[in-house]
């Protein structure tokens, strides 16, 4: 049985991958679960824990009657210590670029493989390794002798740390201790107090993620200037005296100066006032309308927002965003283009689960940042997509136009017209999901078959139907309304999955499918995958660059299972699906994937892609179910799987 599962070794970082995709939402894990998905007992799965938790001298995962859950707060504490364990060639050159950015002095190669218990040869790929994390920070590794040391200017130094910082803490707020800078919470605490009343007093409007991300960027100036490492670049303060972002700085600066014993020279001065330019905001969100926004921000940059959503609308089927939603989003990009044209991001700590959980409303996210990168000739990362993706996901939230309605016969006892305030109730309550097209007395009831999704009957009688019959009382009480409710979710997500798997099959070709194959990387694979659909004649030739543009703005891997690359511009000849799935796994950007699964959707399928992507991606991140999927040994097999998954 162990034999035939040969992707999901039972390891501490797989085990702890397993258990972190329930575990973000605080849902406990079942040791049957595990063993399924590891094709081991829930005993080993108990003794496996209980080993992870000793050999770590802490509890990782917790335990109880309902299961197995991670200790988000030990795994925080861990994954920010020095004791983090180095466990491959990726955690080796962490490790060394941490080491080179903190130390106040070069450090010797040859004591740097001594401690991290490997050849020179093994440091040298190590290295090489580095310098290709370090490419787009303007900063070079240099080896004179035994000396090896990263050189470049501060400024640059500091972006890189700061970005460390946020891969090592990426789905916290402020929780780092001993990642090159030593702070004192308690003392963190009061500082980020005294700071939020600056810009109160100031009327500086800072957020939440706004406080945190600008928290962050002054611990890691004070710690800089502590160890001697002050920017040394030259330039003249008239460029911000007088503005509101250079008072607040000046302030800030003296809290700075008399917390942490330090002097903040004018240059330092001139970098931390963009820094609160670009995590705060002068303007009252409340005082700006769709009328007078062109008085508060830059007309560019309000014609950039129209566009993006416009197109937005476009390739996604929405309907028109209203003028409340064009206001903030305008007023949110205007930052966010200031922050990338100042090369300062705001990290967002949700970026993870956004990606996971509402990957269409991600995609979504990524489409309007492709539209305003082009217009604005910046660069927009992952965080600030998820940003991007409160405002969309918000929106359509709140705005849901519920045009999906089922259809519904009503049969009723005609006496004295008491039927009217129980239908009449029925039609106030579900006038988003019922469609009622027939209102039939029951002596009026034929042979005839009658044809919709549920009928609702106030009386007990013999109905020619397929559809769910649902028999409410005459005076419609509040549990008739529940049952009602319960019955219409059910059938409307029977037909949407009945929508997903005609798609499913009608998408995925026999040709299109491939058991155990490999590429060097995901470049690699995008690149034939995309050839033989342009072979096929199912896009254009351009369609290989347009899911490399994709994929160079965030990762289509979700967890360690899946990756979904595709071209934003939904332009296929024709829809397709191309499977790959493969026993042994394959990186794909900071994740291992088993199944690769390339999309080409047409214009006439845009509507199509909106209904299928949640729930494939859904299944495609439940490790039980990549299981089952692996397992799969030909096309009819998977197809069969996935639409019993599908269906479940």
């Amino acid at each position: 049985m162990k034999d035939k599962w040969k992707t999901l070794k039972l390891n501490e970082k797989t085990l702890l991958n397993a258990l972190g995709i329930r575990s973000a939402k605080g849902e406990w894990v079942n040791s049957t679960y595990l063993s399924e998905i590891f094709n081991t007992s829930p005993r080993t799965i108990r003794n496996y824990v209980s080993k992870i938790n000793t050999e770590n001298s802490k509890t990782l995962i917790e335990s109880s009657n309902k299961g197995y859950r991670i200790n988000s707060e030990v795994i925080s504490k861990l994954k920010t210590g020095e004791d983090k364990k180095i466990e491959t060639p990726l955690d080796r050159a962490y490790f060394i670029l941490r080491k080179l950015i903190n130390s106040k002095n070069a450090v010797d190669y040859y004591d740097l493989a001594e401690e991290l218990y490997i050849s020179e040869s093994t440091l040298s790929s190590d290295i090489k390794q580095v310098k290709n994390l370090i490419k787009d920070f303007s900063l070079k590794i240099v080896r004179k002798g035994n000396i090896i040391s990263i050189e470049g200017n501060e400024r640059s130094k500091r972006k890189l740390i700061y970005h460390l910082l946020s891969l090592e803490n990426k789905n916290d707020f402020i929780a780092f201790t001993n990642t090159g800078i030593i702070v004192e919470q308690e003392q963190t605490t009061i500082f980020q107090g005294k700071i939020s009343q600056i810009f109160h007093e100031n009327h500086l409007f800072l957020n939440d993620f706004g406080l945190n991300n600008l928290i962050v960027h002054l611990l890691v100036i004070v710690d800089r200037i502590k160890k001697g490492k002050q920017i040394s670049e030259t330039v003249s303060l008239d460029k911000i005296n007088g503005s509101k972002d250079f008072q607040v700085a000046i302030e800030v600066k003296k809290l700075i100066e008399s917390v942490y014993n330090i002097e903040i020279s004018d240059i330092e001065l001139y970098y931390l006032t963009l820094i609160i330019a670009s995590n705060s905001n002068p303007l009252d969100y409340s005082l700006i309308t769709s009328e007078n926004i062109q008085n508060y921000i830059r007309e560019s940059y309000i014609k950039s927002s129209k566009k993006a959503i416009k197109h937005l609308e476009q390739s996604y089927y929405l309907e028109p965003f209203d003028d409340s939603f064009m206001v903030n989003f305008t007023i949110h990009i205007s930052n966010m283009i200031q922050r990338a044209q100042n090369k300062i991001f705001m990290k967002n700590p949700l970026t993870l689960e956004t990606k996971t959980s509402y990957p269409l409303i991600y995609d979504m996210a990524v489409f309007v940042a492709n539209e305003i990168r082009d217009s604005e000739k910046i660069f927009i990362n992952e965080d600030e997509i998820t940003f991007i993706a409160f405002h969309i996901g918000t929106y359509l939230e709140n705005n849901k136009n519920n045009t999906e309605r089922i259809t519904c016969v009503f049969v009723y006892a005609d006496y004295h017209d008491m039927h009217l305030p129980t239908l009449a109730q029925i039609r106030h309550t579900f006038k988003d999901d019922l469609n009622i097209i027939k209102i039939i007395p029951v002596n009026e009831l034929s042979n005839e078959a009658i044809e919709c999704d549920i009928v609702i009957s106030t009386v007990d009688a013999m109905i020619n139907t397929s559809a769910r019959v649902v028999r409410v009382s005459i005076f419609l009480s509040h549990p008739d309304i529940e049952l009602l409710r319960n019955e219409i979710n059910a059938i409307k997500q029977k037909k949407k999955k009945q929508i997903v798997v005609e798609n499913v099959k009608r998408f995925i070709g026999r040709k299109l499918f491939k058991k155990e194959f490999y590429t060097q990387d995901e470049f690699e694979m995008i690149n034939v995958l995309s050839a033989e659909c342009y072979q096929l004649g199912l896009c254009q030739a351009s369609f290989k660059d347009e899911v490399l543009e994709r994929e160079s703005l965030s990762s289509t891997s979700f967890n360690n299972f899946v990756a979904v690359p595709h071209s934003l511009k939904h332009n296929a000849l024709s829809s397709f699906m191309s499977v790959v799935i493969n026993e042994k796994s394959m990186q794909w950007g900071e994740n291992s994937v088993n199944i690769i699964i390339l999309i080409g959707i047409s214009k006439e399928d845009r509507a199509a892609f909106r209904r299928i992507f949640d729930d494939l991606i859904t299944i495609l991140c439940e490790p039980i179910y990549v299981n089952q999927l692996i397992k799969c040994q030909d096309y009819d097999d998977f197809i069969d799987t996935l639409t019993a998954l599908i269906e479940k």
